[in-house]
């Protein structure tokens, strides 16, 4: 599993912020560590739109601080083309994410004639307190009969921490999205589950 750290917001970043028609709170770490880096930095400017992926990302947003803003919730009508409508419509958009994030997203907006501005609001950092504990379970074989993989980092790190054999692919997954269950599925887990 990997250790979330928020990033201190540049200069830069602040003033592309202030340029963006709209801001993409990618998750709940994204919004939580944007609105702490925006207090820090003396806040002072409010976004004209948000969008998030369901009310999680709001809520951090908000406990941290985060100021009210017009906000659409496109978990409802499919991810991705809830985000392409509802972010194409503006010319600039910020995406506040991970330093490292997926790039479908960007380039669709782009395509759409949309000039994207990524904003890494937090930095991932291996934690090798989960890759220790699954390597004791293989040693000590206890290893789960079902593993909740909500993320593609958590179904990496499973498999590059503790991947013998077939120790782990009989294991059942559960997945909380399409895209984690078929990497799950390309990595060799039999039983997955959404």
């Amino acid at each position: 599993m990997d250790t979330l750290s928020p990033r201190p917001l540049s200069h830069g970043d602040i003033e592309v912020l202030r340029a963006c028609d709209a801001w993409f709170l990618s998750s709940p770490t994204a919004a939580h560590s944007l609105a702490l880096a925006l207090r820090a930095a003396g806040g002072g400017f409010t976004p004209r739109s948000l969008a998030v992926v369901g009310e999680a990302s709001l809520a951090a947003w908000q406990a941290a601080g985060g100021v009210e803003a017009p906000c659409v919730d496109v978990s409802t009508s499919g991810e991705s083309m809830g985000l392409l409508v509802a972010l194409r419509q503006h010319a600039r958009v910020g995406i506040v994410r991970a330093q490292s994030g997926r790039e479908d997203l960007p380039l669709a907006l782009r395509a759409a004639g949309v000039h994207v501005h990524l904003i890494a609001a937090y930095e991932k950092t291996k934690n090798a307190a989960f890759a220790n504990l699954l390597r004791a379970a293989l040693n000590d074989n206890t290893l789960p009969k079902v593993l909740c993989l909500t993320s593609t980092d958590q179904v990496a790190c499973v498999r590059g921490a503790a991947w013998q054999a077939q120790a782990f692919n009989a294991a059942r997954v559960w997945a909380s999205h399409p895209r984690v269950a078929k990497a799950a599925l390309d990595a060799g887990f039999k039983l997955v589950t959404l």
